[in-house]
């Protein structure tokens, strides 16, 4: 935090929106990969304010997805789907495929924990359907949301065969996830 802290003082000394902006934001997804979710709050909704002020579109949707990220771990589901659909509309608006299919597949995440089970089969399929051409790699980590999705709704025989279709798009090498 101390590069942070000194990078911020001298946005704010240089008056650099743009520099505080993402060094807010930055921080902010620091204290996520820490755990430290009230305090990343606090500079995601820096950057937030600061993003709106200059509507700089693509990444201030990075800002709407990292506080969705954090109300989902939180466990507060509808604030990470308002969130997600303020991302969703910036990604739909500057064309961003990849940020998209984010998105969907986020949104269907939280759309399961809240037991809306068949919107979240359509926006895991909307998320599956884009990484199917641009995303190849996150493409199984869908297939398992979407398996995991359908298995709660009881639809085991699907299940099974949308959690083959993940397992056959992992490949195991040293940079696997599942290593």
């Amino acid at each position: 935090f101390i590069t942070g802290r000194r990078t911020y003082a001298l946005a704010q000394e240089l008056n650099d929106s743009l520099l505080l902006f993402n060094t807010v934001r930055t921080i902010g997804a620091v204290c996520v990969r820490k755990g430290y979710y009230k305090l990343a709050v606090v500079y995601y909704t820096e950057a937030q304010t600061i993003g709106e002020k200059m509507n700089i579109g693509k990444d201030l949707a990075k800002v709407y997805t990292g506080l969705a990220i954090i109300f989902k771990r939180t466990e507060n589901y509808p604030k990470a789907l308002a969130y997600n659909q303020r991302a969703l509309a910036i990604d739909e608006q500057t064309g961003d495929s990849l940020g998209m299919a984010a998105d969907y597949n986020n949104m269907g995440v939280v759309l399961r924990y809240l037991k809306q089970l068949d919107a979240s089969v359509d926006y895991l399929e909307k998320a599956i359907a884009i990484r199917r051409v641009i995303d190849k790699k996150k493409l199984p980590t869908t297939y398992a949301n979407l398996g995991n999705t359908l298995c709660e709704s009881g639809q085991h025989e699907k299940a099974i065969a949308v959690f083959l279709q993940a397992q056959a798009g992992r490949s195991l090498t040293p940079n696997d996830d599942l290593l």
